[in-house]
């Protein structure tokens, strides 16, 4: 099954790059008002030779259907790569100036177009068509024989759906080469690596357990080169949403999220170079100011549970992790005044926080640290709108109730952080991201990205 599935996505690959050059070719000789030009053929037939060797080396080959969505993004880059490596050949045999730039650029566009369709649309009815009564899975691994993971397990198996459980990873060495609802547990956590995610084709890590941040940190760093989605799950109830959000993709919100994911994109675009502008200024700021690095990463829990690495720019000190489980102490033992703090039971906030620098203190002022989080947008981690992604700590707490914010795609900016952001009690923060789920629309949210601007402005609740 697997061979036959590398085989069509691989065919589906090569004309669809053929077909887009075409295309181009076709659409820049109607404008030049030139004949079309055969000599391109060999560049194109060149180009679905690299094709042929340079995408199975990326093993994307398992990148259609829905997973394109999430990471979409991959099969581009791997496109501009065989693009780029066509061009360099061009120069090597001195017949780069027999092809139009023009034609070159209308190429790239055309195939990343084409090669996301085919494969989002075609393929998948292909392999229905080639192989039937087979039901493509996801290779999930679960982390942590908990309660959770074998309540999974067990509807995973009396029910039909497209997860196959390949292994169970914990840290109980007794437990190790042991059979639990008929899957074995292969080893701790340092057995789940590279070479076992590429062996079995892991399309999904799910933590049922909670992890330290030093752990959580070191597994995504392990796994950032692979196509690998990595969820925390600690109620039943996420893994219910998750199956639910994944099955009604295709049936009911694929035109929304494919609508909100292109507007995300096409606003990203034009904001990043502008951050990119005054990105020197900004990082000599922050060293003169403290000592330390330019950008903080931040492990945070995304869409139905699935941890991402955040970007920020640093307004803390070095310190700030340390000094975080001091200050805490301290609040519990002296009870400091209401003025001086605002913890609740899930999320750990300060009005006077030590641990933030001047510049720190400014950038928070106007949300200018969370602008290396347009990275995270294009990546497809977040949205521009949509909850606040939190911590694994603060989600750990989370009631059932609670756990309904991380059911769509977390955002940069929401209902409540133009509505007065840290002042706004973390139980009402929940209540207005049910809210904001409940009302999603594109005018919804550019009716929030509208308001965001004077919130920012004004800085009400930015501490």
């Amino acid at each position: 099954m697997i061979q036959m599935q590398f085989i069509i996505i691989l065919i589906v690959d090569m004309l669809s790059v053929i077909v887009a050059g075409i295309v181009a070719d076709i659409s820049y000789s109607a404008i030049q008002g030139y004949t079309i030009h055969l000599h391109y053929i060999g560049a194109l037939l060149a180009a679905a030779l690299f094709v042929f060797f340079i995408f199975p080396f990326f093993k994307i080959h398992r990148l259609y259907g829905y997973r394109l969505i999430r990471q979409g993004y991959r099969l581009a880059f791997v496109w501009l790569v065989v693009l780029a490596s066509l061009i360099i050949c061009f120069f090597l045999l001195n017949v780069s100036t027999s092809y139009s730039r023009l034609w070159l650029a209308s190429w790239a566009i055309l195939g990343t177009i084409m090669l996301f369709f085919m494969r989002l649309f075609l393929v998948p009815k292909l392999m229905q068509a080639v192989v039937k009564n087979e039901i493509y899975t996801n290779n999930v691994v679960i982390v942590g024989v908990s309660q959770v993971g074998k309540q999974i397990v067990q509807h995973i198996q009396t029910a039909k759906n497209k997860w196959h459980i390949l292994a169970f990873f914990d840290e109980d060495r007794e437990q190790h080469n042991q059979w639990v609802e008929d899957i074995l547990i292969f080893g701790g956590h340092t057995a789940l690596n590279h070479y076992f995610v590429e062996a079995h084709e892991v399309d999904e890590i799910w933590i049922t357990i909670p992890l330290t941040q030093i752990e959580l940190n070191e597994m995504l760093h392990n796994f950032r080169l692979y196509p690998v989605v990595i969820r925390f799950i600690p109620h039943i109830s996420v893994f219910y949403a998750i199956e639910s959000v994944e099955f009604m993709l295709f049936q009911h919100n694929f035109w929304a999220q494919m609508f909100k994911r292109l507007f995300d994109l096409a606003l990203t675009t034009l904001l990043l170079p502008i951050m990119l502008l005054g990105l020197p200024v900004l990082a000599l700021l922050i060293r003169l100011d403290s000592p330390g690095p330019i950008f903080f990463q931040q492990c945070r829990v995304g869409k139905n549970g699935r941890l991402f690495m955040m970007w920020k720019f640093r307004s803390m000190s070095r310190e700030a992790e340390k000094l975080k489980l001091e200050l805490a102490e301290k609040l519990k033992m002296e009870k400091l005044d209401a003025d001086d703090e605002i913890s609740d039971d899930v999320r750990f906030k300060m009005l006077k926080d030590p641990r933030i620098t001047r510049m720190g203190k400014f950038m928070r002022s106007y949300s200018i640290d969370e602008l290396p989080q347009l990275w995270n947008v294009m990546k497809g981690e977040l949205s521009l709108v949509g909850p606040r992604p939190a911590l694994l700590p603060e989600v750990v707490k989370y009631t059932p109730h609670q756990l309904q914010r991380l059911y769509t795609m977390q955002g940069i900016t929401c209902l409540w952080q133009v509505s007065g952001r840290s002042e706004i009690p973390f139980e009402q923060q929940v209540e207005l991201d049910l809210e904001y789920i409940k009302k999603s629309s594109f005018f919804y949210d550019l009716w929030l990205l509208l308001k965001t601007i004077p919130a920012v402005l004004y800085g009400r609740g930015a501490y």
